[in-house]
């Protein structure tokens, strides 16, 4: 009985991670990486819009300087503030150099011939050093100026130039991931889709240059909810439909067994949590909560990282700072409607199923849900589709009711949904410009899928690698 529950248990978490950006929603932001300024926030410790993803990849991705580097962004740049970020730079890409500063503001020039002496290995001239950068498209501006060498960098300039270099050194070592990618054609112009997945960690950056450049040739980005927009009323909704009504007399305990709700009881005691913790939340919420947190080894900074490293939020952010159109497939609210809608039975079953996963991972030294967490992300980083297929059950048949409850609600329903936008699409552009989709990696993969629907339809589909 436990071994099933526990293989109905990683299905559902696959076919969640895979296919509902929904379940990122749940996670709170993490508040180091919040790119909105504080109240009193000077205008100096802000970063411009044009630098967020750089920034963004430079601190949590690749983990350049410490906590201090990041202030006073648009600040002159101190051989202090420089020095971690170089020092990180140089130990993560195992060169043997050193900088030594010459006064105690930097230029532009100055940092870009420190990095380009990371990866010769010697020293370089600035203009060697900007004729690279330039070359490989890492900085842009007026050549015939000499791209302002002699100018005094600021804090936000240096971090740009540093992660856009970082990228590009991993990205030569081999270290990026080739993901699920696929492009349709349709009356003059074509649509990019992207699997995702939406918790993520700093391993799966860089993306591949066909998946980076396809956005790049994108005028549109759709993803199944914008879930870096969160209306206040979305939020509301989420309570409304997620918690239950304190003044009802219920708790979550009239909504699953006594059997379950000692477990649940257990399990949030053994997190430091109140044994009541989870008596106004529903099942579902509940669970995903639950799940959210064990994937994360139950750190919930951790759990909030890895949502802000999704591939959605990725995008999203891109798409912001380019001004590129942000389309919806669907909504929140479809997504929260949908997965509140699941039957008592089946909230109740996936929740012991990971109420189970962590009690026996604790007592039984079994793989936890962040090992499969990991697994499960790396063959969505090799784009592996035999894998990702068997760890969502499609190479299997089952007559299980709750699993074919949340497979049609969850997958097929929606795949067919899908597929018929997406053809709206290829069909007539609306917006103009082509389409860069990222939609969960399980709605791309197996018979029944958008790729399969759309195919069916009558547009050329192929596999982009």
């Amino acid at each position: 009985m436990k071994n099933t529950m526990k293989n109905r248990l990683f299905k559902s978490l696959a076919s969640l991670l895979l296919a509902l950006a929904l379940i990122a929603a749940l996670a709170p932001a993490p508040a180091a990486y919040d790119a909105e300024p504080t109240a009193g926030t000077s205008a100096a410790d802000t970063h411009g819009r044009w630098a967020a993803n750089d920034i963004f990849l430079a601190r949590a991705v690749y983990g350049l300087g410490n906590e201090t580097t990041y202030a006073n962004f648009r600040g002159a740049l101190t051989a202090q503030h420089f020095a971690p970020v170089y020092e990180s730079m140089r130990a993560a890409l195992h060169a043997d150099t050193a900088f030594a500063a010459q006064g105690e503001l930097l230029t532009r020039g100055q940092v870009l011939a420190a990095f380009y002496g990371i990866l010769t290995g010697a020293s370089s001239t600035e203009a060697e050093a900007a004729e690279y950068f330039s070359r490989h498209g890492l900085i842009s501006g007026r050549p015939q100026q000499g791209y302002q060498l002699d100018a005094i960098a600021t804090v936000e300039e240096m971090l740009v130039l540093a992660s856009r270099f970082f990228n590009r050194e991993v990205y030569e070592a081999g270290r990026y991931s080739t993901g699920f990618l696929w492009q349709a054609d349709g009356l003059g112009n074509t649509v990019y889709l992207l699997g995702s997945i939406h918790l993520s960690d700093a391993s799966f950056y860089p993306l591949s240059k066909a998946i980076e450049l396809a956005f790049a040739r994108s005028a549109n980005l759709a993803v199944e909810a914008n879930i870096l927009d969160i209306s206040a009323e979305d939020a509301a909704y989420l309570m409304e439909m997620g918690y239950i009504d304190p003044f009802s007399g219920e708790t979550i305990a009239d909504y699953i067994s006594a059997e379950t709700y000692a477990l649940l009881v257990e399990v949030s005691s053994s997190l430091g949590l109140a044994p009541d913790f989870f008596d106004l939340v529903k099942p579902w919420m509940a669970n995903n909560h639950l799940s959210l947190l064990f994937m994360s080894g139950g750190d919930a900074q951790a759990m909030a990282e890895n949502t802000a490293l999704g591939i959605d939020m990725h995008f999203l952010r891109k798409a912001e700072m380019l001004e590129k159109n942000i389309l919806q497939l669907e909504s929140l609210r479809f997504q929260i409607d949908m997965i509140s809608s699941y039957s008592d039975e089946l909230q109740e079953m996936l929740l012991l199923g990971t109420l189970l996963a962590a009690v026996s991972a604790e007592e039984e030294d079994e793989a936890d849900l962040a090992e499969h967490f990991y697994a499960m992300l790396e063959t969505v980083k090799a784009g592996d589709e035999t894998a990702l297929a068997t760890m969502l059950g499609l190479d299997e048949e089952s007559d299980d009711p709750l699993l074919m409850e949340m497979n049609r609600k969850l997958i097929t329903e929606r795949d067919a949904a899908f597929a018929e936008t997406i053809a709206g699409f290829l069909r007539d552009d609306v917006h103009r410009g082509d389409y860069f989709i990222v939609i969960g990696a399980g709605h791309l993969i197996g018979e029944n899928s958008v790729v399969a629907h759309l195919i069916e339809m009558g547009f050329p589909v192929e596999r982009v690698r």
